[in-house]
């Protein structure tokens, strides 16, 4: 081999060498940045709640993460970030996260929304001052804001409802909301559910009971209030019809109730003149709104009532109702249940 040759072989070996240690220092950050993506920072780590804020960018979001111990390198989580464009417009809301979760997965539920939805049950029978009570406490909701939203006719006709109130609307059931969402969209899932499991049947059958949908779901939240027992609601339902058929005033407690502002607990014989048109004591018909909201037992036993002739009920102690077909039997049965406590 002569010497030219064997120099041209060492320069293309050195050459080689000089573009590999740089393929190497290049690629090496790279590597250690990939590797350190997709591996936990604590196979171990429990899950916790973190709230990312209105605002937060890549910088705020990787060093709460930082702090919570969620990872171990903000810088890497910013430089990823902004390569990938993950984190440009993170989504704000609360998010289960866990240092057990590798940086790429952390990353990903934060733009892609996936927030943690709190799962609330609102029990059948609560009212909208109730309701927004509730969402209040569990700091899902501010109780102001949701009552304007129940009660703003404008947002109530985009529902598809001509009413002044979504009382009677926001149907009982366990729903999962999130600390993003706004009052109107808690309120709108509500009236959604009311409208997938409740208001076809209503609108098909309430005719055939001699009432208006609207009325139905009023006297619903009636019967709602006056029966916890499932096998009695049709009864109630049922003393209610006969008594609008005759013209008798409904004389139902709870409507005087919900006319009270900051009832104590105990109904007492001014209470029932108060001057409201909720005040079924003072005025004939059914009251000027739903007092409630009913669940569908509720409504269906106003849809589907018993026949029967009866026209009065008192509550007995063991948490049921007598019924009653006159006022003779009525106050003898309130002797019994009521005055004597038994």
């Amino acid at each position: 081999m002569t010497a030219p040759t064997k120099k041209k072989k060492q320069n293309k070996s050195a050459l080689a060498a000089t573009i590999l240690l740089i393929l190497t220092l290049l690629l090496s950050p790279l590597i250690s940045l990939g590797y350190w993506f997709y591996t936990p920072h604590n196979p171990n780590g429990q899950n916790e709640i973190v709230e990312i804020k209105k605002g937060g960018n890549i910088n705020t979001i990787s060093s709460l993460l930082k702090e919570r111990g969620l990872i171990n390198n903000s810088l890497y989580y910013r430089i990823i970030g902004r390569i990938v464009s993950f984190g440009l417009k993170p989504k704000a809301g609360e998010y289960l996260l866990s240092a057990s979760m590798s940086p790429s997965v952390i990353m990903g539920k934060i733009s892609n929304g996936k927030v943690y939805m709190h799962q609330v049950t609102i029990p059948e029978g609560f009212n909208i001052y109730e309701i927004a009570s509730l969402l209040e406490g569990k700091q899902l909701a501010n109780k102001e804001r949701f009552l304007a939203a129940a009660t703003d006719r404008e947002f109530i006709k985009s529902l598809s409802f001509d009413i002044p109130s979504l009382e009677g609307y926001l149907f009982p059931d366990t729903y999962l909301l999130s600390k993003g969402m706004t009052e109107r969209e808690i309120a709108a899932k509500m009236v959604k559910t009311f409208k997938e499991l409740a208001y076809n049947e209503i609108a098909a059958k309430a005719s055939a009971v001699g009432l208006t949908p609207h009325q139905v779901v009023n006297m619903a939240s009636l019967v709602e209030k006056e029966t916890a027992l499932n096998e009695e609601k049709v009864i109630v339902a049922s003393v209610f019809h006969n008594r609008l058929k005759k013209g008798m005033r409904l004389q139902c407690d709870p409507t005087v109730i919900y006319a009270i502002k900051n009832f104590d607990g105990n109904i007492r014989k001014k209470d029932l003149m108060i001057d409201s048109p909720y005040n079924t004591y003072r005025y004939a018909g059914l009251p000027i709104g739903p007092i409630a909201n009913p669940g569908l037992d509720s409504i269906r036993g106003v849809l589907y009532p018993v026949q029967s002739n009866y026209l009065y009920f008192v509550a007995t102690k063991q948490g049921g109702h007598y019924f009653s077909t006159n006022i003779k039997d009525h106050n003898r049965a309130v002797r019994k249940y009521q005055l004597n406590g038994k």
